[in-house]
Formats: structure tokens, C-alpha cells, sequence
């Protein structure tokens, strides 16, 4: 049976980390007793918040890593958006904010990203956007080349965004989404689940009405069916790192998006490297953590 992992969303929902202009973020130094060895972003899912990486972080942490998770603009403890929007310029400016007020607009040693589904298509944009401050790109289950047409549809259809929004408020539906990312069967997982849930239910407790506006904004305007244009351009960078995870029972960004993103990077210059998790859901990394850990963190020691 595997030790559980502590909540850091205590029940008061205190803030774990610091506070930058509205965002929520949690800075770990690794042990004085480990070789320091670079720098790992971390960036959540449309309706997660930093401790969905908590666990990988402090792996990270051990192996000699400072780790930086943050909560995206309306998501954990992070303020709404300045100016009520959550598309691509919003959650761009946020990451560039953040990492210019802690290592400066010109750092002297670039970052490593790892992101997880619409954090997957965020990094990727960011990435493309400021290759200049990314040394490696670790993209777990990215949305960003999901299928056009349900997105399209709810985006012009308005009659339907307060169907959307009072769906999110349903406690008991929401436990259940959350619930289900996960695909194994066992005492050793069904911990794993339970820990999430409680989490996430926590946090939802605490700002239901902040992080339902947010993630319904990421749904009407975020980038999510085609960003081809961002990862051609991280492709074509001649030796960039890119490694590309995935769980095959993947129904929240279903696996079958993975052809797409090889599609793209197999036929470019970059470094690429793809692997995939039999009986693994959205959160495989939660659930195959003793696999994915050391994959991810052999990549980003190799670059």
C-alpha cells in the first residue's frame, strides 16, 4: 500500500505558497544536501489547481529540482482574470509575469515545462511563444488538437453557456468527473482517487463560483481544437527536447489525440520522445506515478 500524500488544501483553505499580482504560487527549493540541477514549471488542467502536481513536484523536489506550481488565473487561491477574459493572451501574460518577478526578464538559465491537458496546450503555446526561456517541454494527455466541432458548438451557442455553468455546480456530478480520470482498480488506487477528491472537493467548497466562471471562460475562449501553429514552430527548432505522455483510457482528452500531436513533431527537427500507459486514465501520472515519475525526470536530466 502506498504512503498517502498529505492535503496541502487544508480544510480553512489556507494558501500553501505566495502571492504575485493575483497569482497563487508554490516555490520549492531542493534539499541543501541534493546537487541542484535546474528548474521545473508546473502547469494544471482546465479545473485542477497546483496540487495536482504536488506529488510529482516533490519527486522532482528530492532529485535535486527547484519545482514551481502555480494555480491559473481563477483556478486555487489565484485571483479571476483582471479583465473577466481567460483565453490564450491571459493565461500567456500570467506565466510571463510570474516567472519575470521571480528570475527577471532575462534569466540566465532557462526553465523545463510540464503540463498537463489544457495546461498541455498552454505550454505549448507559452513555449512557442518564449522558446528563448524553455529548455525542455514535458506534455502530458495536451489538449489543444481536440475535435473542432463540439468546441465550435458551444462557443456560439450562448443559449447553452448557463446550461454549462449550472452543470458545474453540482457537487455530486463534479466528484464524479474527477473520480472517474482515474482507470485502476485497487486498495493502492483507489487511495490516489480519494485523495484527489478530497482536494479538489475542498477547493470547489471554497471557490466555486471563481473557479466555475473560469473554467467555463477557458471552454468559450482558451485554445483548444487546433494549435498546430504552435507546436510546428516548437518542432522545426532543431534539437528542442519535447516528450509527449499519455494514458490509453484517456476519456477526458481522448488518446486518439495523440496522432495528431505525433503527426507534428515526428516529421521536424526536434528531439521527440513518446510513451504510453496501458489501463491508465487522464491522471496516469497520478496513477502510474512509479513509471511516469522517473520517465519525466530521466528526460529533463538528459537535457
Amino acid at each position: 500500500m502506498i504512503e498517502s500524500t498529505p492535503s496541502t488544501a487544508e480544510s480553512s483553505w489556507v494558501p500553501r505558497g505566495q502571492f504575485f499580482g493575483g497569482t497563487h504560487y508554490v516555490l520549492q527549493e531542493p534539499p541543501k544536501d541534493v546537487e541542484r540541477r535546474g528548474k521545473i514549471l508546473f502547469i494544471h488542467g482546465i479545473g485542477s489547481y497546483h496540487s495536482g502536481f504536488n506529488r510529482l513536484a516533490c519527486y522532482a523536489n528530492d532529485q535535486g529540482y527547484q519545482t514551481l506550481q502555480y494555480d491559473l488565473i481563477g483556478r486555487g487561491f489565484s485571483h479571476p482574470s483582471a479583465n473577466g477574459q481567460y483565453g490564450e493572451e491571459e493565461h500567456v501574460q500570467q506565466i510571463v509575469e510570474l516567472l519575470h518577478h521571480l528570475y527577471g526578464p532575462e534569466p540566465a538559465e532557462k526553465i523545463h515545462v510540464v503540463a498537463h491537458s489544457m495546461g498541455g496546450s498552454l505550454g505549448t503555446i507559452f513555449t512557442s511563444r518564449h522558446t528563448s526561456l524553455v529548455k525542455s517541454l514535458t506534455l502530458l494527455a495536451p489538449a489543444g488538437m481536440m475535435g473542432y466541432f463540439p468546441i465550435r458548438f458551444v462557443r456560439s451557442a450562448t443559449c447553452i453557456h448557463g446550461v454549462l455553468k449550472d452543470s458545474l455546480r453540482d457537487v455530486k456530478k463534479q466528484e464524479k468527473i474527477w473520480a472517474q480520470e482515474y482507470v485502476r482498480k485497487g486498495e493502492q488506487y483507489d487511495q490516489l482517487k480519494a485523495e484527489t477528491v478530497r482536494d479538489m472537493s475542498i477547493m470547489y467548497a471554497n471557490e466555486k463560483d471563481k473557479w466555475i466562471d473560469a473554467f467555463v471562460g477557458c471552454v468559450l475562449a482558451f485554445p483548444m481544437s487546433d494549435i498546430s501553429a504552435h507546436i510546428r514552430k516548437i518542432a522545426n527548432q532543431e534539437h528542442f527536447p519535447v516528450l509527449l505522455l499519455w494514458g490509453r483510457q484517456d476519456k477526458s482528452v481522448p488518446y486518439s489525440n495523440k496522432r495528431k500531436w505525433t503527426k507534428l513533431l515526428k516529421a521536424t527537427k526536434c528531439d521527440f520522445t513518446y510513451k504510453s500507459y496501458n489501463q491508465a486514465g487522464h491522471v496516469f501520472f497520478h496513477e502510474c506515478h512509479e513509471e511516469v515519475q522517473p520517465e519525466i525526470l530521466n528526460f529533463i536530466t538528459a537535457h
